[in-house]
């Protein structure tokens, strides 16, 4: 109940309209999905959250009401819901965009018979649409709470990132997977199942789309002029590009390609980090509380810090692990079968690459080989750029 009013609160602050249904019996929740489906026709985008007990029965997913009364397995389809009333509903709105949260994936209530499948199924995604679990499908999450304990684990991790300004709606279930990955030590892994089109989409846009700065973006004031520019697309930085280099019509700047960049970052190491297989809060800024397994813990900082402030790798580069995460000029794509001399990465594509990882991520998302896509409009206090410059 605690997350269900959380989640209200959480996206009536993302401006959504919002209509809570607690401990319904199953009419009342088949009504409520039906008033669902029939009020999101109206939207541009439709939201369905679900917190309590659910499981699955020869590969089809069920809602567990409130007063379901299951003796024998065959029983839960008649006094239980189909999930699948949700996606249907969903299609048949046919809204540019409808995301599915179910923090569900608990074991099976009913002591009167054992289930033979433990979790959820994996639900296909429809067009435009959008699913998470709160853990892997087919595996089943622990009550885990946050350290309030006022949530579940996995949805006091959503409720952190869904009111983040800036967050990309793939970015935002990515970080909510590696947060609930690592508090978990690893035994609960968000999954999701995914069928967007078209733009992006942020629960609280940090700047109208269509702006473009190219003064410094800075999120974190306090930390001065040496701060990293974050807060900034890929689009902004192809327009801050366009006017260096006419300033400067010698160099020719630049963003490195994927290629470069991860060439730079390892300066000349195989290991997880251009450190060695452990990544230390002294020489990286990222969240210190989730090092890789087998490390130690340090600190987290959770702010940007300025460049420069910690270890530099052997060729002099600093920050290539950890506080924003680096714009690439490629379109993200599948790594080619064969070797490839500076390969560019597709010639199209829907994100461009990112790297590095950022300060609020575990090491996992700081190693030289980590890589993420956002969308050439996409903007984050943990997304920044730095430039090639080749010589005259």
């Amino acid at each position: 109940m605690n997350d269900a009013k959380a989640m209200e609160s959480a996206l009536r602050n993302c401006n959504f309209d919002v209509t809570r249904r607690l401990n319904v019996n199953r009419q009342e929740m088949f009504e409520a999905i039906r008033a669902f489906g029939n009020k999101i026709k109206r939207a541009d985008v439709g939201l369905f959250f679900y917190a309590g007990h659910a499981l699955q029965i020869k590969g089809e997913n069920y809602l567990i009401p409130i007063g379901a009364d299951v003796k024998k397995e065959h029983e839960v389809r008649f006094q239980c819901l189909e999930a699948s009333l949700v996606t249907s509903n969903m299609e048949a709105a046919s809204n540019p965009l409808n995301i599915i949260i179910l923090d569900a994936c608990r074991n099976n209530p009913f002591r009167s018979f054992r289930s033979t499948s433990s979790g959820l199924a994996e639900m296909r995604a429809p067009v435009g649409t959008i699913i998470q679990y709160s853990t892997a499908a087919g595996s089943v999450a622990k009550d885990y709470d946050d350290q309030s304990g006022k949530n579940g684990l996995y949805t006091s991790k959503l409720l952190k990132y869904i009111q983040s300004p800036g967050l990309e709606i793939n970015m935002m279930f990515r970080k909510v997977r590696e947060d609930v990955h690592y508090a978990s030590q690893e035994k609960q892994t968000p999954w999701e199942s995914n069928s967007l089109m078209g733009g992006q989409f942020y629960f609280k846009p940090l700047l109208a789309d269509g702006s473009h700065t190219i003064v410094k973006p800075q999120t974190f004031k306090d930390c001065g002029d040496r701060c990293p520019v974050e807060t900034v697309s890929w689009n902004d930085v192809q327009e801050f590009i366009n006017q260096l280099n006419k300033k400067d019509r010698g160099r020719n700047y630049r963003l490195p390609t994927e290629a470069e960049w991860e060439y730079a970052a390892r300066a000349g190491t195989n290991s997880p980090f251009a450190f060695g297989n452990c990544l230390s809060t002294n020489d990286a800024n990222y969240d210190g509380n989730y090092p890789l397994t087998g490390c130690s813990k340090g600190k987290y900082r959770k702010k940007a810090l300025p460049v420069g402030s910690l270890r530099k790798n052997a060729w002099g580069l600093y920050d290539m692990h950890g506080n924003v995460w680096e714009w690439c000029q490629d379109w993200k794509g599948n790594y080619s079968n064969r070797d490839i001399i500076d390969p560019t990465g597709p010639t199209a594509g829907s994100d461009r690459v990112i790297r590095g990882g950022g300060w609020y991520d575990g090491a996992s998302g700081c190693r030289s080989a980590i890589r993420d896509g956002v969308g050439p409009e996409g903007r984050s206090d943990c997304l920044g750029f730095r430039l090639c410059a080749p010589g005259r």
